[in-house]
């Protein structure tokens, strides 16, 4: 995890381990929520420049400002993972909003559990 990341998520209240998972959160239609539970994995998506990312955020908020979002998951990610600050991301708001760049020859972000909530 990249130090600007880190200590954003420290700013929003989050408990980050020098080693281990970090919980986050993920928005999505429900069809796309047990699918990351059942896989593990959140499937990347193409944005407008070709690169393929996962977004997540440090609250389950992010539901509410994802227009097609019928929810979200919890999901606990390794803090080695390369995390960068969401360009929606704020200091105004109290949770950070993230992204991960997902390798070419990957499917998307790899989480170690998830859960609907």
């Amino acid at each position: 995890m990249y130090r600007n990341v880190r200590k954003r998520l420290e700013q929003c209240g989050t408990d980050i381990p020098e080693e281990g998972t970090v919980t986050l959160y993920h928005a999505g239609p429900v069809a796309k929520l047990i699918e990351i539970e059942r896989a593990l994995i959140i499937p990347a998506v193409d944005d407008d420049d070709a690169r393929r990312r996962v977004y997540v955020a440090s609250s389950p908020e992010i539901a509410e400002v994802i227009p097609h979002a019928d929810g979200a998951v919890e999901v606990e990610v390794d803090v080695a993972l390369k995390l960068e600050l969401g360009l929606g991301d704020s200091p105004d708001k109290d949770w950070a909003e993230l992204v991960y760049e997902v390798p070419d020859d990957d499917q998307g972000m790899r989480v170690v559990s998830a859960r609907r909530v």
